[in-house]
């Protein structure tokens, strides 16, 4: 009971693991969801599928090999970035949990 009191009364931090928590789900899930959501537009409305099946043609058609691996070597880099960004986002914020929480140590 006394636990409880003290996460309704902010003596304690739920943060570290919400924020483990939110970070997997973000990592594992955004990529994921993200795919899923193009899917189904795709699916859904006839226009975008056609005129991404129009683009793939085009850019197999016009660009080379070397040009073809250069993309996709590019939207790679991207998302990692995006996967790193976000893992320095919760790093930083699990940080400054463990910074707030042996401040209050020195102080006792």
């Amino acid at each position: 009971m006394q636990g409880l009191i003290d996460i309704l009364s902010f003596r304690y931090f739920i943060s570290f693991p919400v924020l483990l928590v939110c970070y997997y789900l973000g990592a594992l899930g955004i990529p994921v969801l993200s795919w899923y959501l193009a899917m189904r537009v795709k699916r859904r409305y006839w226009m975008v599928a056609e005129a991404e099946e129009r683009s793939l043609k085009l850019v197999l058609d016009h660009l080379r090999p070397r040009d073809q691996a250069a993309f996709v070597a590019l939207v790679l880099f991207l998302f990692l970035s995006m996967e790193t960004m976000w893992r320095v986002t919760f790093e930083y914020l699990i940080g400054f949990l463990q910074m707030r929480d042996a401040l209050l140590s020195l102080t006792k």
